[in-house]
């Protein structure tokens, strides 16, 4: 008897999802085939028979060969339908689906190939999304995707040390390039060689009163580790090395410019040096509209100062008691006494000795003001003496730290190219 299949109905079932809805059971890569086995008569085949599926890239064999077959048994119901899962034994993989349309083509037992082979439609290409164990490959988007950043999430987002991003990326309304030279942000232009900097984000306002944050670093800790939110270190192998920043900030054009401002104890291990140094409170008397600024006491030495009032015995002594670290931390001490109340004399009686030295006065009971200076001797003090007048570097010479005190233009500043190329705007890498 004639086989053939007649009145065939091909039901492709989604059974595969790019995400499925438990995500650690992944789809499977096959698909359903249902149909209606007959003989020429038009007359119901019930017994089983050996069907061969194929799948080409073209409607008929004689132009192009398989480019998946698999063979399966076939045993209908009383009406001749059957079902198939096509993939069940040769796994229908995602290359299969990469290109263009995609036709099925039928052979039964002995009988010549089908035809004409029918046409795929969209169902059975989801296949190709089944890359949750796989890699998302650059063939798998298209280069007019416009994939939004809500959706790059997840394990899929994370990258591997092999995996580079290249061109520009755009990231919602801004740009990120990459290369050998550094990183942009929302800057258009491609780092150059030339370029002073490794990572530039950037980005324009028109604020009128909100505060805006060029890199906001915000980390949090539920142990008992510490937490640093900046850190910036470099370091040079060079037998010439220039000046090394490990953080350098600059401010202007605001009505009030601040390079750093630090909310909390600010520590600095090395020495400071500062064009000039204040104080700033609210001020006593009118906290809520004024401040009140005092002057720091500079000292070509490391200079402590210390002070107070004592009031001689009835024999016009008086001990002044120290700091019990004062020996250690001092030395070449200086003395300055000043009466309070009377006419008298007062000398130090004994210098300082033991942390302590003594007053005595011509009267008894006379009140003395005293102030002891004394030079630092501590191990990083002696290591690190301020050298008071020193010789600019031949690269700052005619150059100015503050060169509006001298009525000069910027140019004049020490750092300017420096400064220059930290407020350069996109683009401005050659300049």
């Amino acid at each position: 008897m004639k086989k053939s299949f007649a009145n065939v109905t091909l039901t492709v079932l989604a059974v595969l999802l790019l995400f499925a809805i438990n995500a650690m059971a992944l789809a499977p890569a096959t698909m359903v085939y249902q149909g209606r086995l007959a003989d020429a008569d038009g007359n119901p085949i019930t017994t089983e028979v050996v069907v061969n599926f194929a799948l080409y890239a073209a409607p008929d064999a004689a132009s192009v060969d398989s480019i998946w077959s698999e063979t399966l048994p076939v045993t209908p119901d009383d009406q001749g339908v059957f079902t198939v899962e096509l993939g069940a034994t040769v796994p229908l993989t995602t290359g299969i689906f990469n290109g263009g349309a995609r036709f099925l083509g039928i052979k039964v037992g002995e009988d010549t190939q089908m035809t004409p082979f029918q046409l795929l439609a969209s169902a059975p290409y989801a296949i190709n999304s089944n890359i949750a164990n796989g890699s998302i490959l650059n063939a798998h988007i298209s280069n007019s995707a416009a994939i939004s950043g809500s959706k790059i999430s997840g394990t899929a987002a994370t990258l591997s040390y092999a995996q580079r991003f290249t061109g520009t990326n755009y990231f919602g309304d801004s740009t990120m390039i990459i290369n050998n030279y550094g990183i942009r942000i929302g800057d258009n232009s491609a780092p150059s060689s030339s370029a002073f900097d490794l990572v530039r984000i950037e980005r324009a306002f028109n604020e009128d009163t909100e505060y805006r944050y060029g890199l906001d670093s915000r980390i949090s800790n539920t142990g008992n580790g510490g937490l640093v939110g900046v850190y910036g270190v470099v370091s040079t192998t060079g037998s010439s090395p220039g000046v090394m920043y490990g953080v350098y900030g600059g401010a202007s054009g605001g009505s009030t410019n601040y390079a750093g401002y630090f909310q909390g104890n600010v520590s600095v291990s090395g020495t400071l040096s500062k064009g000039a140094g204040s104080f700033k409170i609210d001020h006593p008397t009118d906290p809520t509209n004024k401040y009140l600024y005092h002057s720091f006491v500079e000292s070509p030495d490391m200079m402590n100062v210390y002070n107070g009032n004592i009031t001689t015995n009835a024999n016009g002594n008086a001990i002044v008691e120290l700091p019990d670290y004062f020996d250690a931390l001092n030395k070449d001490f200086r003395y300055q006494l000043t009466v309070i109340g009377d006419f008298a004399q007062a000398i130090v009686g004994e210098e300082i000795s033991g942390n302590q030295f003594t007053i005595r006065t011509d009267k008894p009971s006379i009140k003395v003001s005293w102030q002891v200076t004394g030079i630092r001797k501590d191990a990083f003090a002696e290591a690190n003496r301020i050298q008071v007048e020193v010789e600019k570097p031949a690269i700052e010479k005619g150059l100015y730290l503050h060169p509006e005190a001298y009525k000069l233009g910027p140019e004049m500043q020490i750092h300017h190219d420096l400064i220059k190329n930290t407020q350069k705007s996109a683009g401005d890498d050659n300049e």
